[in-house]
């Protein structure tokens, strides 16, 4: 996992800053050491469905402390029919 302990931290932080119930997935290209770069994708596993609002909020809180990167964010809620949530999910690491 290509992820400092501080990043990880920061994520959380920022996460649980709006959704308190929330549990954290890396997948995509930061899970292989061996690459360089790339953007930091992300599973937000909540007990709500997030809005508009909820969304920006937590993504300001990242980049104030990581600065501005490309973060995608993908947020897993009950009653979701999401089939790429699905498939990242197999792939993916608990943060």
């Amino acid at each position: 996992m290509r992820l400092s302990e501080y990043e990880i931290q920061v994520i959380k932080d920022s996460v649980h800053s709006v959704f308190k119930d929330a549990r954290f997935f890396l997948f995509g290209s930061r899970l292989d050491i061996n690459k360089k770069g790339g953007d930091i994708d992300l599973i937000i596993k909540t007990s709500e469905k997030p809005n508009f609002i909820s969304k920006a909020k937590v993504l300001s809180a990242i980049y104030a402390k990581l600065g501005e990167r490309k973060i995608d964010l993908i947020f897993d809620y009950p009653d979701q029919d999401n089939h790429f949530l699905d498939l990242v999910k197999l792939d993916a690491m608990e943060i």
